[in-house]
């Protein structure tokens, strides 16, 4: 279930779930910087997911939500409580 929640969120894992095992769950996976902020804006975005535009002036794409909005506000409250 963890591999296939990071696959919604974008990041593009060179292995299946089984290969990580139990420690995916604990970021054993290699990942890009760009995947894993686009992931967090994301969160930020209240689960929607679009791809980054790097260049300005760029049309957005559309995205998809890959989280509810709820869930989105729990995890990111969660990550902004420094204690």
């Amino acid at each position: 279930a963890v591999f296939e929640r990071l696959q919604a969120f974008g990041f593009e894992l060179p292995h299946s779930g089984g290969h990580y095992g139990l420690s995916l769950a604990l970021g054993s996976a290699e990942v890009s910087l760009l995947g894993l902020t686009n992931a967090y804006r994301a969160l930020a975005n209240g689960g929607l997911l679009t791809p980054p535009r790097l260049q300005p002036g760029t049309l957005p794409v559309p995205g998809r939500h890959v989280a509810s909005a709820a869930a989105s506000f729990v995890v990111g409250d969660i990550l902004a409580d420094n204690n």
